[in-house]
C-alpha cells in the first residue's frame, strides 16, 4: 500500500473515532443524575402562582417529571397545551413559556432533563404577531 492510502485510512478511523466519541459525551452530559427541580407555575392574567420542589430520578426528562406529579396535556409533538392550572388558549393567543434558571428555554419538555437544583418556570404568556 502506498504511504498516501495508509494515511487517508488512518484519517478516516480517527474521525470517525471523534464523531463517535463526541455523540456519547454528548448524550452522557444531556442527561441527569437526579436530584431536586423547583416548579413554578405562573399565570400573571389570572394571578396563579404555584411553586413546589420536586425529587427526580436519574434519567428523567421534564415531561416525564411533569406526568408523574401533575395533571398535564402534552402532545405527542411535545407541545404543552395544559399543566395543573395553566391552560394554552383555544386560539393559541396565549401559551406556557419555560424558563430554566431564569432563562428562556431552547428545549421542550421532552428534550429537557433537569439538574439538581435547576429552577424550572412555566407562565402563561401572551402571543406578540408584532415582535
Amino acid at each position: 500500500m502506498k504511504k498516501e492510502t495508509i494515511i487517508k485510512i488512518i484519517s478516516t478511523v480517527v474521525c470517525l473515532g471523534v464523531i463517535i466519541g463526541g455523540y456519547f459525551i454528548i448524550k452522557h452530559i444531556s442527561k441527569n443524575q437526579g436530584g431536586n427541580v423547583t416548579i413554578i407555575l405562573s399565570d400573571p392574567f389570572n394571578d396563579y402562582y404555584n411553586e413546589k420542589t420536586i425529587k427526580f430520578k436519574k434519567d428523567q426528562n421534564l415531561a416525564d417529571i411533569l406526568k408523574e406529579h401533575y395533571e398535564c396535556n402534552i402532545t405527542t409533538s411535545g407541545l404543552l397545551i395544559d399543566l395543573e392550572g395553566l391552560h394554552t388558549a383555544d386560539d393559541f393567543s396565549t401559551f406556557i413559556y419555560i424558563y430554566i434558571n431564569g432563562e428562556d428555554s431552547y428545549y421542550g419538555v421532552q428534550q429537557y432533563y433537569p439538574q439538581d437544583g435547576d429552577i424550572v418556570k412555566f407562565e402563561i404568556v401572551a402571543y406578540d404577531a408584532q415582535k
